[in-house]
């Protein structure tokens, strides 16, 4: 017996016709997880709002502004000049050098020359040009809004053993950036330190210690 196509199709669409619609898939709930962030987001943004501007994305990749608060990773750092978190925060702290604790004294002549000019300069007071004064207005405000940008350089490193430079003879490992960032913040003599040209202040660290991690 044949049947035409027709014949075929016609009870198939009377039947969709007149069947009742699926309900809809309810919607996914939220993670708790996206709320807390959410939250925490807000918080500090309302705490700490000078460090958060209309630009809160990087215009290029963390590593390849000028704000490097390290420069990019590195591998051919001797193991003894691979800081840890602890040792690293008093290098910082102490502009170069510090006293480890078996009282060898630990000192990095770059940095320490890049860190006076730094100190400088941020103790200069005004500058005497309009370049100066723009190119350190320009610097103010970089780091002014830089959290998010910090944010998403810090939370960049997928591998933990990543070699991370601040100078060109001292490292920190990516996996103690977060215990670093602490370190520094235990440390009551901290007030503010001077990396790549550009001074950080506890308040910014303690801003970005509570917005990063």
């Amino acid at each position: 017996m044949r049947f035409s196509l027709s014949l075929l199709v016609l009870p198939a669409l009377a039947a969709f016709a007149f069947a009742e619609p699926a309900p809809a898939p309810a919607p996914a709930p939220v993670p708790a997880s996206f709320n807390q962030v959410n939250a925490r987001d807000l918080r500090v943004r309302a705490k700490y709002p000078e460090y958060f501007g209309k630009r809160t994305t990087p215009s290029g990749a963390p590593c390849s502004s000028r704000k490097r608060s390290l420069p990019a990773d590195a591998t051919d750092v001797p193991p003894e000049q691979v800081l840890h978190a602890a040792e690293m925060a008093a290098f910082l702290i102490g502009g170069g050098k510090f006293v480890s604790a078996n009282g060898t004294t630990y000192f990095d002549e770059h940095f320490m020359r890049k860190h006076e000019k730094d100190v400088a300069k941020f103790k200069a007071g005004p500058p005497k040009s309009w370049h100066d004064s723009l190119r350190d207005k320009v610097a103010a405000a970089m780091l002014d809004i830089s959290l998010p940008v910090y944010k998403m350089w810090r939370n960049q490193w997928k591998d933990p053993d990543a070699i991370l430079y601040l100078g060109p003879s001292t490292a920190v490992r990516a996996k103690d950036l977060a215990a670093l960032e602490l370190a520094l913040l235990e440390d009551p003599t901290f007030e503010e330190i001077y990396i790549e040209g550009y001074r950080v202040t506890r308040r910014w660290m303690e801003a970005a210690v509570e917005y990063a991690s």
